[in-house]
């Protein structure tokens, strides 16, 4: 018997000035407008579904925790702990009972939200702490991720090339090989791939000027 699960996405940049973070993620009294908050509610349960789903949350780029960096990691961390639980005022060090209806307005006891960030610099203690006090983080694990290196970088690219030329010209079911012979690179692998689709479509442009 075979199990479908129903999951919506919702996309958040989390490396933008604060004040442009407070905007983005205020509490407002109905979901007829676009901040964040309002559009998870929303995914939740549209329309159109008999009951809720599976909703992911990226929030990208989650920024360093410099003291003079505009966004600062702890500040950011902070704030997603406080709109989270469904309340709009500033952080406190202290954990203050929630005001009134706060749970109604926010999100932080849905089991139903599978939330992500993604950073190239560490979580901090004092960050990790700060999304702690909510029980949707109370797990929260970090997974460090390295970039595909050594020869399976190699095959990644001629992997890569092979694919979007077969794309292009899928309907001619055509058989071919990739000799490819250029710097990979380390690290990152979106300037390589940038590379490759450039590569990829003078390749494609050539050959459709013979076929």
């Amino acid at each position: 018997k075979r199990l479908e699960i129903l999951a919506r996405f919702v996309k958040q940049n989390l490396n933008k000035r604060l004040e442009i973070l407070e905007l983005e993620l205020e509490l407002r009294p109905n979901n007829n407008d676009l901040s964040v908050m309002s559009i998870i509610q929303g995914r939740r349960m549209t329309m159109t579904q008999s009951k809720p789903g599976l909703v992911v949350i990226d929030l990208e780029e989650m920024p360093s925790n410099h003291a003079d960096s505009n966004p600062n990691q702890l500040k950011v961390a902070q704030l997603i702990s406080q709109r989270f639980s469904g309340r709009n005022g500033a952080f406190q060090g202290e954990d203050k009972p929630a005001p009134r209806n706060s749970d109604k307005r926010g999100i932080a006891n849905d089991a139903s939200l599978v939330t992500l960030f993604t950073s190239n610099y560490e979580l901090d203690s004092d960050s990790r702490e700060a999304l702690r006090r909510l029980k949707m983080f109370e797990t929260l694990d970090t997974v460090e991720m390295t970039a595909v290196a050594g020869e399976d970088r190699v095959h990644f690219a001629s992997s890569y090339i092979r694919q979007c030329i077969k794309d292009r010209f899928a309907e001619l079911d055509a058989k071919f090989e990739i000799l490819l012979d250029v710097d990979v690179g380390k690290g990152d692998t979106r300037p390589l791939v940038r590379c490759l689709r450039m590569m990829a479509f003078y390749i494609c442009s050539a050959v459709a000027a013979t076929v």
